[in-house]
This record gives structure tokens, sequence and C-alpha cells, in this order.
């Protein structure tokens, strides 16, 4: 498309402010569409009035250079002539998760998957401190700025996201898609329909004292009412003396030494109870933790317990003959699958939106349980 020049009648300041927003659209390679900046952003860095910069704007979507979608503000509709469409800019925003096989293969799964479909990646890792909601950008160096100055297209976010930050990017109309669980959200936890599912799979066997353990703290807070549905059946008024975390913060939970210290203090809770009150088979939703839980048990002399887990088609974990069954993933797909997701809410045609969107993890419909 050209970027003729506009109609001698627009005037002298007019004129300035439609040079600047082609200006703004080659400096940052905008594609179609790409929000331009506001009518108060141009009128903070120009020090001209809305009519003026509404008569700019005009004379841009006259000639289909931009377009207006109402409230939400003006797009760019068509590349400039002489312009390529440009590369998608893709912000990943993660906690650092030592030692974790399964954060790390999906880490570099998307990663793949974004460079596969065209995508410019910048990586956003949160900080090693816990997460709270105060200054809550100061734990992602540098993510402020980059939304602030138009740097990324998208927030693709598997860390969680402090209603401050979901703010700044509804008022620069970033889109976000959040993976997994995030606080305040119906589908906040991916993993929590299992639950039932795996005590139905233990009811079927005879078995009578199902217990749940929660990889942290924050999984076992925010999935009580879900633990307390599956394991009331089973328990009655004690259900809660069945489910466990290994009470740590999503943050803190590191894969080796430190991780299997905790986990052999849920050994010695399990072992603590009386033998008619000891559970006599185990959700552990991840796998290689509860190859930790099983492991610490065999040290103290106990044959482990049935367990039900999680676990991944990339990376599976072998287990010392006490595994009822599992849950399967594969994280190539879901990896796949997240970014076309995520990927269509940068599309010209997808409605705009102030809420982030949300991909919870599917899992295979074939579920294994050895006999």
């Amino acid at each position: 498309m050209s970027n003729r020049s506009s109609s001698p009648s627009l005037g002298v300041q007019a004129e300035l402010v439609r040079n600047h927003l082609l200006d703004y659209m080659r400096k940052h390679t905008l594609r179609p569409g790409d929000r331009l900046p506001t009518q108060k952003e141009l009128r903070t860095e120009l020090g001209v009035g809305n009519k003026t910069i509404q008569r700019a704007i005009d004379s841009l979507v006259t000639e289909g250079i931009a377009e207006g979608r109402g409230k939400t503000g003006f797009f760019l509709k068509d590349v400039l002539q002489g312009e390529t469409t440009r590369r998608r800019r893709v912000g990943l925003v993660y906690t650092r998760l030592p030692k974790s096989p399964f954060y790390t293969a999906l880490l570099f799964c998307l990663e793949m998957a974004f460079h596969d479909r065209n995508c410019e990646l910048r990586n956003f890792m949160r900080k090693p401190m816990p997460l709270t909601l105060r200054n809550a950008f100061s734990y992602f160096p540098g993510l402020r700025e980059a939304i602030e100055r138009h740097e990324t297209d998208l927030l693709f976010s598997m860390s969680r996201f402090p209603q401050d930050m979901l703010e700044l990017c509804a008022k620069h109309h970033l889109p976000v898609c959040h993976f997994g669980s995030q606080p305040g959200y119906p589908n906040r936890i991916a993993i929590v329909p299992l639950f039932e599912q795996a005590m139905t799979v233990f009811a079927e066997r005879g078995l009578k004292r199902p217990a749940i353990i929660c990889s942290t703290s924050n999984q076992h807070q925010q999935s009580l009412p879900l633990l307390e549905k599956a394991l009331r059946p089973f328990h009655g008024e004690r259900w809660q003396d069945y489910s466990w975390c290994c009470g740590t913060d999503d943050f803190s939970m590191e894969y080796g030494p430190t991780l299997w210290a905790r986990w052999q203090h849920v050994a010695d809770r399990h072992l603590g109870l009386p033998a008619e009150r000891r559970p006599d088979a185990l959700f552990i939703p991840d796998d290689f933790i509860a190859c930790y839980f099983m492991m610490a048990l065999q040290v103290r002399g106990i044959t482990p317990p049935p367990i039900i887990c999680i676990r991944s088609q990339q990376i599976p974990i072998g287990f010392p003959g006490c595994l009822a069954g599992w849950f399967e993933i594969d994280i190539e797909q879901l990896a796949d699958m997240a970014v076309e997701l995520a990927l269509a809410q940068m599309e010209p045609s997808a409605q705009p939106r102030t809420e982030p969107v949300f991909y919870t993890p599917p899992f295979i419909d074939t579920r294994v349980f050895h006999d």
C-alpha cells in the first residue's frame, strides 16, 4: 500500500502528526493488527490537540493504512508500500525451576514451536525470590519497559501474573495467553479433574484409604474444595488427614537434594500414622516426585502403596514395581497446541480482549492402569 501524500487541506500540524505516525510504523516495524499510539500518548509527546490528532488519524483511515476499533483504538490495517511483514514478537514469561525435567522439556518445546512459526522470542525469567503482589514487576527485569514501549505483541506466561501486570497489559491492549495455573480464575488448576478419576480407580480396586499428595503448597491451597470432594467419600470428616503437600511454594520446588529432604519428611508423616490409618493408595501428580516418595519409603524398609501419577511421553520414568497407573501427556503436542492458541490472539480478525486467554493442558484420552 502506498503512503501517498495526504490532502493539502489536512493542515501543517496534522501533517506532522501523520508523518510521525508513519515513522512510528516503520521504526517499530508494525504489522497489520498492531495498535497505533493513543491520542493521549500523541498529545503528550507532540503537544498538539485532539482535533489535530484526529484529522491525522482520519487521513490514514481514509487511505486504508489504519482502521478504528471503537474505544479500543486505531490499528494498522495494511502493510506500508516497500515494507514487509515482520516477525511476531512474543514475550515468554516464566519461573526458573532448576532441574525440573518436565518444565525444562516444556520450555524447549515452546521455544521451538514459536520459532517454527517465525516468531521473535524474548524471555522474561522470574528472579529467584518469592513472588508477592507488591512491586511485582521487579521480579521480571525488563518486562514493564517492554510492555510500555510496545516491544512485544503478545505475552505468553507460564508464571503467576499479579493483577497489576494484567492491568498494564490491558491498558496497552497487549494480548496475554496464560498457560497452566493462575490464582483467581475458574480453570486455575489444570490437574484437579484427575483427582476424582484417580479416586474412582482406587475405589474399583477395593482400596479404602487413598491420599492425594500435592507438589506445592500453592497447588494444595487452591484446590482444597476439589480435594475435599474427592476424599470425603472415603474419609468423611477426616478427609484433610489424607490431603498432603510437600510444604513448598511453586518457586522453591527445586528438584535435587533439597526436594529429596522434604519428601523424606512426608514419608515420615506417612509412617507416623497408625498402620490401620496409613494410606493404602496415593495420587501424586508429578511422576518424578512420586519416584522421590517411593524411594523415601523404600530406604525405610517400607513397601510403597499403589501410586497413580502424571507422566510425559517424552520423559517416561521407570518405577520399581508399585506404580498403579498414570495419566499421560505429550509435551511436544501440548506446546504446539498452546502456541497455536496464543498466536490466534494476534490475528487482525481477533476480537480485542482485556482479559487474558487461558490454556489448560489436555491429557491424552488413553489412561493406562496396570493390574
